[in-house]
């Protein structure tokens, strides 16, 4: 009987907390290694974690409330996971286009990014950041400020780097960035899967022993015990049932995300050490959201894919329709849908505002940039082209998501040596971690989950392994 049901204790070999993708990349790997009992703990309803989608017909297809681009296609695990599971990809040149909102009408748009001043002294500046070694650990605002860069330059910053990053200048340093840099594998190509996420996080979850609304309140490895006791606790109950169970095992890999443990769930008996405890304080998780928009027309040129409006209200705004597939959804409000993505300062500023309110300047942001758009279906011909087509909106907030409080994890400041530490085993390596967090060689993106996941698995796999003789 499940643990969570009726508060009866089981065992089993491994407990895996939370079943985002490093979570599932952790079961997967230990149960292909043969250990006979794994049980993946998830509080949610469903697994993927941040890998999550909207649903409900807003569109003919699911549309990815978390994350939904593949940074890289060479040497990925994901890469190579999408193709085991026969999931295509697109490739798109991002950044696509920019729109400086602080311009004069007919200057804003830039259709050859590389050409622009502003934009390519941003780049600049980030690729000679790389290239300094000796280069101190500070903001990159503080980076900015000390060169006394233009204003233009550092809102492209803000909404090409930061926004990105899922943080803001203010909060983004220079060390994370510059070490990220140096030891990303992959290429450069930005890439889209034709069909929804949804899909690959249920050929991962497939023949997992996944046991979903199951809160990890609890994770208790005593000093002398050769075990680890996971309280946990349904989250959906009938009458008369108070959800109580636990798990023993041996070893438990932790997969939940950085803010659940920096607002201490679960708690670790003993505590997590001091160095774990400073790491979660100084590696920081910013906010992102969301608005999908939904026309009944298209706004947008043909071919549109994404956009950098350095200066506005939403720093960018995606294009990426889905292949129809079995998973489509016949009664949708419209086949023609935009993303705007707000992270970061932007995601702060738009947090206090109501969601009609968010909304409101959304569409008039869209209105404003597709009017004077040259090719656009509303150039010279409607001032408001997006507010006369709009069918529906829905606004995701990922800092109001119940076990995740907030979007990923982001190159801070002052964090040199802090996702190691949040990587490193505890608890006399009886308890492993990962997730995106504890991954110091690549951006907080899908591969870097799934790397870890790799990575614990394999740290609890040695644990596991009998010692051998020295002779």
């Amino acid at each position: 009987p499940m643990a969570a049901a009726g508060g009866r204790e089981e065992v089993v070999d491994v407990v895996v907390v939370g079943a985002g993708l490093a979570g599932l990349t952790a079961a997967r790997s230990l149960v292909r290694a043969g250990v006979a009992r794994v049980a993946l703990v998830e509080a949610g309803g469903a697994p993927g974690g941040r890998v999550r989608q909207v649903r409900g017909g807003l569109a003919p297809w699911p549309l990815e409330a978390g994350p939904e681009f593949v940074h890289g296609g060479s040497r990925s695990v994901l890469k190579a996971l999408l193709d085991e599971f026969g999931l295509k990809t697109r490739e798109h040149a991002w950044p696509d286009k920019f729109w400086f909102a602080r311009r004069p009408v007919g200057k804003r748009w830039v259709d050859d990014p590389e050409s622009d001043p502003s934009v390519a002294r941003a780049d600049d500046i980030f690729e000679r950041m790389v290239g300094e070694t000796s280069a101190a650990d500070r903001t990159i605002a503080e980076h900015l400020a000390a060169t006394s860069e233009p204003r233009e330059v550092v809102d492209v910053a803000e909404a090409a780097y930061a926004n990105d990053f899922g943080t803001s200048l203010d909060r983004m340093g220079v060390f994370e960035i510059t070490e990220e840099a140096r030891h990303w594998s992959y290429d450069e190509s930005y890439l889209v899967v034709e069909e929804s996420l949804g899909v690959l996080v249920d050929r991962m979850a497939e023949g997992l022993d996944l046991r979903l609304n199951t809160a990890v309140e609890e994770i208790v490895a005593s000093q002398g015990s050769d075990h680890v006791v996971v309280r946990t606790r349904a989250q959906q109950l009938g009458v008369g049932r108070d959800g109580a169970g636990f798990l023993r095992c041996r070893h438990c890999v932790v997969t939940v995300p950085h803010a659940m443990l920096q607002e201490g769930t679960p708690r670790f008996s003993p505590p997590l050490p001091a160095h774990k405890r400073d790491a979660l304080v100084r590696v920081g998780m910013g906010n992102a959201i969301k608005v999908f928009c939904v026309f009944s027309e298209r706004v947008w040129p043909e071919g549109f894919f994404d956009v950098i409006c350095p200066g506005a209200f939403v720093p960018e705004f995606w294009v990426t329709p889905h292949t129809r597939t079995t998973d489509c959804e016949a009664s949708a409000s419209g086949e023609h849908v935009i993303t705007a993505f707000l992270a970061g300062k932007a995601a702060d500023q738009a947090k206090v505002l109501t969601r009609d309110e968010i909304v409101r300047r959304t569409i008039a942001q869209l209105d404003e940039m597709f009017a004077e758009m040259p090719g656009a279906p509303g150039y010279r011909r409607s001032r408001t082209p997006a507010s006369d087509r709009l069918r529906a909106t829905h606004v995701e907030d990922w800092s109001g998501a119940k076990w995740v409080r907030g979007a990923y994890t982001y190159p801070s400041a002052h964090a040199a040596g802090a996702r190691a530490a949040l990587a490193m085993p505890s608890h006399g390596r009886r308890i492993f971690y990962a997730g995106e967090a504890t991954n110091a060689n690549a951006n907080p993106c899908m591969q870097a989950a799934i790397e870890t996941g790799h990575r614990a698995a394999a740290e609890c796999l040695l644990a596991r392994a009998p010692p051998r003789p020295l002779l």
